[in-house]
């Protein structure tokens, strides 16, 4: 009984933080706004890509000819990572996808993202910035 109790609460609040994280994206936060019409290309992108709507909780920032978005994930477990000397850190489990001309990267593929000339390391920095002060 206990056990089901606390899958039930877990899960409880697991929808609370998802939803409050959608809702309030953005809320003192930088001000980063993704152009309406590059916004849909993305979320038509990501439903060929994927077979599915693109849901995100945050944008990250437009870098040459690329978009970054951090993706709360669904379970509570802590992710603390060092991508390329930039921690990135949360409470519950995230990805941080880097769209480049039609095609998606997992921000952890950074060396793969480097190579292609996607991203810089001061790209990444500034990336990291804001996810710091998007998680404090």
């Amino acid at each position: 009984m206990a056990k089901k109790l606390t899958k039930l609460l877990t899960l409880g609040v697991m929808v609370i933080m998802a939803f409050s994280t959608f809702a309030l994206s953005g809320c003192g936060k930088e001000d980063l706004k993704l152009d309406e019409e590059l916004k849909s290309r993305i979320e038509q992108d990501y439903l060929q890509q994927f077979g599915h709507e693109f849901y995100y909780s945050d944008f990250y920032g437009t870098y040459g000819e690329s978009s970054v978005f951090f993706i709360l994930g669904a379970d509570l477990v802590m992710k603390d990572i060092t991508i390329s000397g930039v921690k990135f850190y949360g409470t519950s489990n995230w990805t941080i996808l880097v769209w480049n001309n039609g095609n998606f990267y997992d921000l952890e593929e950074i060396d793969k993202i480097f190579e292609l000339g996607i991203l810089t390391q001061s790209n990444l920095k500034q990336i990291g910035r804001i996810h710091a002060k998007a998680n404090k």
